[in-house]
């Protein structure tokens, strides 16, 4: 959960992300103090370039797990 003042930070990080690849890495690491760390990577198609992003526990407002382990998952990303 993303507050509304935070929604433009979120959506920069997107858009940078997306000038790298049409895909993006989101990994979710495991709780630390009860929060877990979100980042967001991308790396260009001749991996000469990597992007990422790594939000603070508390630019999210909430971020739920079932898990202790490291969670990664990878999204298709369309920039206009």
């Amino acid at each position: 959960l993303i507050s509304t003042s935070d929604i433009k930070t979120f959506y920069s990080a997107l858009h940078c992300l997306g000038r790298f690849s049409e895909t993006f890495w989101l990994q979710c690491s495991p709780r630390i103090n009860g929060q877990a760390q979100i980042r967001l990577s991308a790396i260009n198609s001749t991996n000469s370039a990597f992007c990422m992003f790594a939000f603070d526990p508390d630019f999210f407002l909430n971020v739920q797990t079932e898990s202790n382990q490291k969670i990664e998952c990878q999204i298709q990303l369309k920039v206009r």
